[in-house]
């Protein structure tokens, strides 16, 4: 048989092939609640020694006790042999808010400039609740966790102040004249009393003279 160019044969035996830490990382997260997730794993000196790059699918990684925060041992198999413990750390996720892009100090952030993350937040980070209709104290960079610290809620609209009601409907968009029924901080449900008719509608207020209606009343 005609032989296979070397390049070929280079990428067949090392496309799968990966650190041992890596695969039993990816191993133990299968099994884990959604709460928790890896972020060390301490693999023995002569296991290493024995297995420095795998197969993934070599590595079977079983759960002797239920998965909690801290350090505590998985019970791991390669390649079918002698079952070895290995012990890996855990920490819990916590929710927040990262940057879709870099942000200045003083800024309002609006729906598009986050996204919400579940995930292991660095020792004494303390992230920020809520992050739409903030304005932020520090400048931010594209990715960044949104602590506390980093931002300041905006001080209320008054109730009665005049506002642009944007009415969203599929690929309809209708603007109108309204005032605020009640008073409402950006980022916040408001309530707002069309000019024209008289009637209330609800929607998001996303900045002091604009409020959102996503759906046609």
């Amino acid at each position: 048989p005609r032989p296979l160019p070397l390049l070929l044969v280079l990428l067949a035996s090392s496309a799968a092939a990966e650190p041992l830490a890596d695969a039993i990382g990816a191993g133990a997260a299968a099994g884990l609640p959604t709460e928790l997730a890896v972020v060390a794993v301490h693999v023995p000196r002569a296991l290493g020694r024995r297995h420095a790059d795998v197969d993934r699918a070599a590595v079977a990684v079983e759960w002797p006790r239920a998965p909690r925060p801290g350090r505590i041992s998985v019970r791991v198999r390669v390649a079918g042999g002698r079952a070895s413990f290995v012990p890996v750390t855990l920490a819990a996720k916590t929710a927040g808010f990262v940057t879709t892009r870099a942000l200045p100090a003083g800024a309002l952030i609006t729906a598009a400039d986050v996204v919400a993350v579940s995930q292991v937040m660095a020792p004494g980070t303390q992230p920020a609740p809520i992050a739409v209709g903030t304005i932020t104290t520090t400048a931010l960079a594209a990715g960044d966790v949104i602590t506390a610290a980093a931002i300041t809620r905006p001080p209320p609209v008054a109730r009665g102040a005049d506002v642009e009601v944007i009415v969203e409907s599929g690929a309809i968009t209708i603007r109108a004249r309204g005032r605020l029924a009640a008073s409402a901080r950006p980022g916040e449900v408001a309530i707002v009393r069309l000019a024209d008719t008289g009637r209330d509608l609800r929607g998001t207020l996303v900045d002091d003279h604009r409020v959102v209606v996503e759906e046609a009343p």
